[in-house]
């Protein structure tokens, strides 16, 4: 483990509390939660984290924080719940983030935070990570390798179709009509972005179509959002607009292939 706490005994629930902005990754979040048999609540920003852990602080058998929300960010929001635990009732929590930069995973640690997981989510380590700090358990380390064909990650699009929900609805068809209901604000918020030359907006807005990509398993619109983050981050708007061009393009091809996968 990356602290030197040791794993919670679980609540009676196995309850996780999930702190995520983002609509469609709180649906793939709640699928593969459900899946490995826990119970699952929302926060939608890091002040709603910290109140349901002071409103019911024994209630979580772990946190799964997003490292990057409105209001209040998840390394704020660790700190603040980390306040409020006594060493009876600290409850691990599970740094969740789509930073590439250096140092990410010990600016986390240093928060608070237990684990590390980059986005898009390796289901596979999650669950390695979960029955550690939940169970106490140690599975064998498991290698999630991943097949990636055209403009979809296949080896992802297949664990999302494996996913299955208690209404017999397709776990996967439901991630998709979220995905392509939401694509329209996304992209329309990266273009306007883009014609203000607003670093600020366009760095936000691809961030956030970045991790829904990712997460669904649209790897080229994910790495064409990260390519536009990092355009938004260094102020290259020469760069930023041939990449906004790119990204149309890329989301075209990616509905063309959800539909025949």
């Amino acid at each position: 483990m990356h602290a030197s706490s040791s794993p919670a005994s679980p609540s009676q629930d196995r309850v996780v509390l999930v702190a995520e902005d983002n609509a469609v990754n709180r649906l793939v979040a709640r699928g593969v939660l459900e899946g490995l048999g826990y119970v699952v609540d929302f926060a939608n920003d890091g002040l709603e984290a910290v109140a349901a852990v002071a409103l019911a602080p024994d209630r979580f058998a772990a946190i799964i924080m997003d490292c990057q929300m409105p209001r209040l960010d998840g390394y704020e929001a660790t700190r603040q719940i980390r306040q409020l635990e006594t060493a009876t009732t600290r409850v691990p929590i599970v740094a969740l983030t789509a930073s590439i930069l250096p140092g990410e995973r010990q600016r986390c640690l240093a928060a608070g935070m237990d684990e590390f997981l980059a986005k898009p989510v390796d289901f596979d380590l999650l669950e390695t990570i979960l029955a550690q700090w939940v169970d106490g358990v140690l599975p064998d380390e498991v290698a999630a390798p991943v097949d990636a064909s055209g403009v979809l990650d296949l080896g992802r699009i297949r664990m999302l179709k494996d996913l299955q929900t208690g209404t017999g609805r397709s776990f996967f068809a439901d991630c998709v009509e979220s995905f392509m209901a939401r694509l329209p604000v996304d992209l329309t918020a990266i273009d306007t972005a883009v014609h203000d030359a607003d670093h600020q907006a366009l760095t936000r807005a691809a961030h956030a179509l970045k991790g829904s990509a990712q997460n669904l398993g649209a790897a080229e619109v994910g790495r064409v959002c990260q390519a536009l983050e990092a355009a938004g981050e260094h102020g290259d708007f020469t760069e930023a607009t041939r990449l906004s061009v790119e990204l149309h393009q890329q989301v075209d091809r990616t509905q063309h292939a959800l539909q025949a996968s």
